[in-house]
């Protein structure tokens, strides 16, 4: 490029050389600090969060715990075992039909006997058939009533006379047929007989045995009932005994706040001067003791009851303070005398 800086004309002739130099210095001075203005980039500036402390982790909260302990779990009733007496032991079906092979063994046995001792004929034999019937039937009703009332839990005196009946009804027709066919032929005599009288014990043993087992399987239900029913009220006493606890705190948090906040003692009247004569002499505006003042005089006085402090304090000249605090005042008292 062609510099013409010096082609141009001057009017101060020769003595303007030198201001030329020097301006044609500053514009080139200029020119190379806006060049090198340009080829450096400002630094960039810091991203907030990037400058931004580090923030502390927060700290874990400790876990409060419940107010109410977790419920403990309660015993558990029994469970049955895992035989099965039914399958396991099924021919105790047939103990019934041996019961009624019994009976009616029994029932013969008895109707032969009583129809040959009527010697009434068909007759005889007919009335026979109703006493044999009415025996059977008094052992039947009177064994099984006893084995109810046992397994029903009633006391022994009140199902053994069944028992008893029952007994001898089985009794009295085994020997029957003994008696009637003994001189027939005793193997006939001891069948009739035995069978019969067999028949009846192992009915009334089976019973005793059933009923045995389920008075013990009763008595183990109700003693995890009990154990329950134990459990249950001693959680519900010491949830009561945790609540006058937690009241009797709270009523002695709101007697100290109401304490604290009892206003400050003021200063005692003084004696008014003698008034004039003719004068009436007006009565002064009473003012609450402090509890200090209060306290002292309950303890000069004895007063340690609401009722005996608040006298004293009417006599003294005092207001009376709300109950709670006369009420707070008197077991300070009580303190202050048992101390001495």
């Amino acid at each position: 490029m062609t510099d013409t800086t010096h082609d141009t004309p001057h009017p101060h002739g020769d003595d303007s050389g030198g201001d030329a130099d020097a301006f044609e210095a500053l514009v080139a001075a200029d020119t190379e600090l806006s060049s090198l203005a340009a080829d450096t980039e400002p630094d960039p500036v810091p991203d907030e969060a990037a400058t931004a402390q580090p923030t502390q982790p927060a700290q874990p909260t400790p876990a409060v715990p419940d107010s109410e302990p977790p419920e403990l779990p309660l015993p558990e009733l029994p469970a049955p075992s895992g035989l099965n007496p039914d399958k396991a032991f099924r021919f105790y079906r047939f103990l019934e039909g041996v019961y009624w092979i019994a009976i009616s063994t029994g029932a013969v046995g008895q109707i032969v006997f009583f129809g040959s001792l009527f010697g009434l004929g068909a007759w005889g034999y007919v009335a026979a058939t109703v006493v044999a019937t009415t025996a059977e039937t008094v052992m039947v009703t009177s064994g099984d009533t006893a084995l109810r009332h046992r397994a029903l839990q009633a006391k022994r005196r009140r199902w053994f006379p069944f028992l008893l009946c029952s007994f001898a009804a089985a009794g009295a027709a085994a020997g029957m047929n003994l008696s009637h066919f003994w001189h027939i032929n005793i193997s006939l005599a001891v069948l009739f007989g035995g069978v019969s009288l067999i028949g009846y014990l192992l009915h009334i043993w089976d019973g005793f045995v059933q009923g045995s087992d389920h008075l013990d399987k009763q008595a183990a239900y109700d003693a995890v009932v009990r154990e329950r029913e134990r459990i249950v009220r001693d959680r519900a006493e010491a949830r009561y005994e945790r609540w006058l606890a937690d009241r009797e705190t709270t009523q002695q948090a709101a007697d100290r706040a109401v304490a604290e906040v009892t206003p400050e003692p003021t200063p005692e009247p003084t004696p008014a001067a003698k008034q004039k004569p003719g004068r009436t002499k007006k009565s002064p505006t009473q003012t609450s003791p402090s509890k200090q003042v209060a306290v002292q005089l309950g303890v000069e006085q004895g007063a340690h009851t609401p009722a005996s402090l608040k006298a004293a304090l009417t006599n003294a000249g005092y207001a009376l303070p709300s109950k709670t605090t006369v009420e707070n005042w008197c077991r300070d008292i009580k303190s202050q005398l048992n101390s001495q």
